[in-house]
């Protein structure tokens, strides 16, 4: 329960920032920094980044094509 809590805080605490922070990224963020090494942090944040840009292209691509399906099915 308290790591859950912990996810949940973290995710609003960083909504802005990066809204599509997932478990997995909060996860691999606190490995690379128990590892106390600052290179395998941002290596983390600029893998996350590409991540997350790509996603949000997927979820952009997916509302584009279903909003062109719900225009063809009014007739």
């Amino acid at each position: 329960m308290l790591a859950l809590s912990f996810l949940v805080k973290e995710r609003i605490q960083q909504k802005a920032s990066c809204p599509l922070l997932s478990a997995r990224d909060i996860r691999l963020l606190i490995i690379a920094m128990l590892l106390n090494d600052p290179d395998a942090v941002d290596r983390r944040i600029a893998q996350m980044d590409i991540r997350h840009e790509q996603r949000r292209k997927d979820i952009e691509r997916y509302y584009r094509e279903n909003d062109t399906d719900s225009a063809n099915d009014t007739g």
